[in-house]
């Protein structure tokens, strides 16, 4: 689920960042013609290349920390839904942003498991040897 996470992430947090630069470079220039709408647009805008980095931080941390990509990814997605109402486009992104947040929350699920039965497979072989050297 991890590796999922990951590949989603990037691919879809570089079209996000993309969609949104481009949307708040261009809203930028028609700002600079005293277009009110056009600068509440150039704002969402920026939210959304936040989002992109955001997105892009939660994907570098879902194989060592997953529950702390399942906060960010809900931050960028509180953002989205934040800057939507300019922007409606970023609503879009703000859902794969929680949906992500369910699939990391489910990868922290994952790892723990993975993680105790690690541990408790550590702690059989620990037994296993400290009862072998004392037979010797």
């Amino acid at each position: 689920m991890r590796i999922a996470v990951l590949i989603l992430g990037l691919i879809l947090g570089g079209l996000m960042f993309m969609h949104t630069a481009m949307l708040g470079s261009l809203a930028g220039a028609a700002a600079g013609a005293g277009a009110t709408q056009a600068e509440a647009m150039a704002w969402s805008g920026f939210a959304g290349v936040i989002m992109a980095l955001i997105w892009l931080v939660a994907v570098a941390l879902v194989f060592p920390v997953p529950i702390v990509s399942v906060v960010l990814f809900v931050f960028a997605g509180i953002i989205g839904f934040a800057a939507s109402a300019n922007f409606p486009d970023i609503a879009i992104w703000a859902v794969v942003s929680l949906a992500l947040a369910v699939f990391s929350f489910f990868a922290w699920i994952g790892k723990r498991k993975n993680d105790r039965v690690d541990r408790q497979r550590d702690a059989m072989l620990q037994q296993a040897l400290a009862g072998r050297s004392l037979a010797h």
